[in-house]
Order: C-alpha cells, then sequence, then structure tokens
C-alpha cells in the first residue's frame, strides 16, 4: 500500500473511520469525519479518487421539497427522501465554503432545482482535507469485514495489489461508499434483469457491488426494491461507446415521443421520463424499442437544451453519426414498411401508431398520463434505443442516520453506508445522483464521529 504512508504504519494501522470508496459519496463523507477531528482512511480501487461524480455534470439537485419528493418518488423510503430534501441546502453551503465554484440556483426538470459545481475542484478539494490528517490508498481492494463477537464490525481484511499476504485495518466506525454495482453484469442480470446483464454503462466501471457483498457479508439486509436504476436511452447500435458519447447520445426527451418493442407494441407510459423509459426498455425483447416522433416534436423539443445553460444538440443527428439505427420518411405507411428491415413487426407498429392517435389517448394501453399529442405532422422519426445505466437504485437497506440494518432493522454496530451502496432514496424515479451522495456521505460521517 502506498501514497503517503510508510509500510510499518500501514501494516499496523488503526483508525478511527475506514471509508471504503473514494467516489463523490466516500470523499464527502471522509472529509466531514476529517473535518471534525478524527482519524481517517479511505481506500479506492481505482487508481485514482472521484469516481462516476467525475464522469457527471456537477448537478448537485434535488427535488423542491419533500412534497416535491413524495410526488414524483413516491416509492422512495420516507425517511430517506426527507433527510435528502431538508439537507441539501445545508450541505451545498458546505461545499460553498470549500471554496469549490458554483453556478447560479436552476430548475431541472419539473420539480427540482439545485447548483451546478466544479465537481473535479471539489474532489480535490475534500481530498486535500482529508490528507491533512489521514490517508487516501488507492488501488485496493477489501477482502472482507471483521466483526467481533458482539457483531459489531471493527474493520476490514485488505490485499493490496503490490501484497502477498493480507492487511488488516482497525476501525472504530466503517463507511461503505463503493458506489452501487451497476458495473457488475451479473448482479445487475440478477437484480434488474437478466437483459441487463449487457446493458451500456455510462458511468466508471469499478463500481461493481463491493460495498453491497460485503454489507451482506455481515447481515446487512437489501433494499425492498432492487431492480430500479437510473440511466437513459441512448441509440442502437453504437459504433464508439465512450464517456465523451454519455451525454451527448442520450435522448432525454424520450417523453415526448412513444416507444414500441420489436412486436410493434406500446409497453409503458413514456410521458413519466427518459430514466423510467430506459428501465422498461431493458426489459423488453433484445432489450430494444423504438422512438418514434414526428416533425412538430422533433422541432420544438428534440434540438433544444434539456437542462438550462446546456448547449444545443440534435440527438438525432449525433445518433447518426455514432452509427445508430435512424430514418425519416413522410409517411406512417412508409415508416411501417422501413422499421420492418429492422426485425420490427411494422404492421403492428403501424396500428399502434394510428390507435394511439386516433384520440382515446388517456385509455391508450398502458395509459399516458402527460403530453398527449398526436404523431401526425410529417415527416415522422425513427431511432432504434438501448438503455445505458448510470447507477443502481437498489441497495443496502440503511436508516435516518446511514447505519446498515439486519432482517430485522436493527442496526449493524460500525457499519454505515452512502451513496449508491444505500438502495430505497429511489425505487424506479430519480432526483438527484450527486446530492444524495453528498447528504448520505454527511450523514454518515456525522453518525460515525458521534460514535467514536
Amino acid at each position: 500500500m502506498s501514497n503517503g504512508a510508510t509500510d510499518e504504519q500501514v501494516n499496523h494501522l488503526q483508525t478511527d473511520v475506514l471509508v471504503i470508496g473514494g467516489g463523490m459519496a466516500g470523499l464527502s463523507a471522509a472529509a466531514t469525519a476529517a473535518a471534525h477531528g478524527a482519524r481517517v482512511l479511505v481506500l479506492e480501487r481505482s487508481s485514482d479518487v472521484g469516481g462516476s461524480a467525475l464522469l457527471s455534470g456537477g448537478y448537485l439537485w434535488t427535488a423542491s421539497s419533500v412534497a416535491a419528493m413524495s410526488s414524483a418518488n413516491p416509492d422512495g423510503d420516507a425517511s430517506l427522501r426527507r433527510l435528502v430534501v431538508e439537507n441539501l441546502s445545508r450541505d451545498l453551503d458546505w461545499v460553498g465554503s470549500l471554496n469549490v465554484d458554483m453556478g447560479p440556483e436552476i430548475s431541472l426538470y419539473d420539480y427540482g432545482r439545485g447548483r451546478q459545481i466544479d465537481i473535479r475542484s471539489f474532489i480535490r478539494r475534500c481530498s486535500a482535507i482529508v490528507s491533512s490528517s489521514g490517508d487516501i490508498v488507492t488501488n485496493v481492494g477489501v477482502h472482507s469485514l471483521i466483526g467481533d463477537p458482539t457483531g459489531a464490525v471493527i474493520g476490514a481484511v485488505v490485499r493490496d495489489e503490490g501484497e502477498s499476504a493480507p492487511i488488516e485495518i482497525q476501525a472504530r466506525q466503517t463507511i461503505l461508499a463503493t458506489g452501487g454495482f451497476q458495473g457488475s453484469p451479473e448482479l445487475r442480470a440478477r437484480y434488474i434483469h437478466p437483459n441487463a446483464r449487457s446493458m451500456l454503462l455510462r458511468a466508471n466501471p469499478n463500481s461493481t457491488g463491493a460495498g453491497l457483498i460485503l454489507g451482506q457479508s455481515v447481515g446487512a439486509t437489501l433494499s425492498p426494491y432492487m431492480n430500479g436504476f437510473y440511466g437513459h436511452l441512448v441509440c442502437s447500435p453504437i459504433e464508439q461507446w465512450t464517456p465523451w458519447s454519455y451525454g451527448r447520445l442520450s435522448q432525454y426527451q424520450s417523453h415526448l415521443g412513444i416507444l414500441v418493442n420489436r412486436h410493434g407494441d406500446r409497453f409503458t407510459d413514456e410521458s413519466v421520463g427518459d430514466h423510467y423509459n430506459a428501465q422498461a426498455v431493458v426489459c423488453q425483447p433484445e432489450a430494444r424499442a423504438i422512438l418514434l416522433v414526428d416533425e412538430k416534436v422533433r422541432r420544438t423539443h428534440m434540438t433544444v437544451p434539456h437542462l438550462e445553460g446546456t448547449a444545443w444538440l440534435d440527438r438525432f443527428a449525433a445518433a447518426v453519426d455514432a452509427g445508430g439505427r435512424y430514418v425519416r420518411v413522410s409517411s406512417l405507411q412508409e415508416l411501417a414498411h422501413v422499421v420492418k428491415r429492422w426485425s420490427i413487426d411494422g404492421d403492428a407498429l403501424l396500428r399502434t401508431v394510428l390507435r394511439y392517435n386516433s384520440g382515446a389517448l388517456l385509455a391508450s394501453d398502458p395509459p399516458r398520463t402527460r403530453f398527449h399529442e398526436r404523431l401526425c405532422e410529417p415527416p415522422y422519426h425513427a431511432l432504434e434505443v438501448q438503455s445505458a445505466i448510470t447507477f443502481t437504485h437498489g441497495g443496502l437497506a440503511v436508516d435516518g442516520h446511514a447505519r446498515t440494518l439486519t432482517d430485522e432493522r436493527f442496526p449493524i454496530p460500525g457499519l454505515l453506508a452512502a451513496g449508491a451502496d444505500v438502495g430505497g432514496v429511489y425505487h424506479r424515479a430519480y432526483a438527484g445522483g450527486l446530492a444524495v451522495a453528498l447528504v448520505l456521505g454527511r450523514q454518515a460521517a456525522v453518525t460515525a464521529v458521534s460514535a467514536v
């Protein structure tokens, strides 16, 4: 092990707070604990800290009120969604106190508010705070947690890439913050859907469920819903999938069109949002669907910024440039003919669109709750889409203090969790990922420091 600690220090390690994971949640927790005077050690399996936060736009946002969160995210854990909403403003003030550049408050979607921050600056500032009195060690994997006879967690066993023998680290409190399990094809297939095994990943590849597995190994239970995730629809196929593609190829405005599967059938209420649509498409045959819009929708919605301050982009054109299967036709009948070449039941698709356009929009199957405009202005546009995952909604069950829980809902002494290692904040909805990491990370640190 390296990164500032001597061999003698490392092989006889004791710390107040051990943080497993150096992403947004882990560094928020570690910096908060260090600022409260705790000795902190951060272990990160990658070669550098920052995790998926470094691939994000840096938007720290969530629902504007508890009521708005409850409406947008009715199946989320009530105590956790309240924790996120009520503490984000305070925690944004803390981010500002670190001299991190922060934009003005903006509205996001129909229900959220927040700010864009310089995420790289935030990661650097947190790292500096931790390193001033503790250590951050990279390229190290955690083999197991250490329990005592009472069932409390008292540290972890780690194995450095350059070490032949495992090393025990004793800690008075341990925080799991490994970022979720979206990087594991096996866990995606187990908990989300068998099709999710081959789903594209729009996040760092190292969040493979280590926190989930470690927590379960000492009796931590899982959240009630494990199949939800945050992600977006992107074109299919894609010739080259890189971090540069993650935002550029996301079809954020899919909620304004309709989606049909290989059989030509609608299968979800598209109007709820693209993050819902990504979860629905992965469960369809071959995990593919066709996104259909008319020219009015394309002109007024598909080429405008999806968030305040973001750049103009023709997302269909970007999809074509990336190798996506796309067609622009003058009639619905021509559309039905063309998509047959894509192994789509074009006749069924035509019947679906005509039925959708018939006027019985609210009663269509499945019903559509918003954006009830017919597809009737040519030309018509069709894009094959697939799902790409950013982070998982399922994870370890925790209470409002970020303490992991047993099946009987008792806290496991010495073990906390934060960020995407926590399940239940969201079920299928979404109201910010960085905000959850920040708030739960800081809450876990406060709980840990109060116990050391």
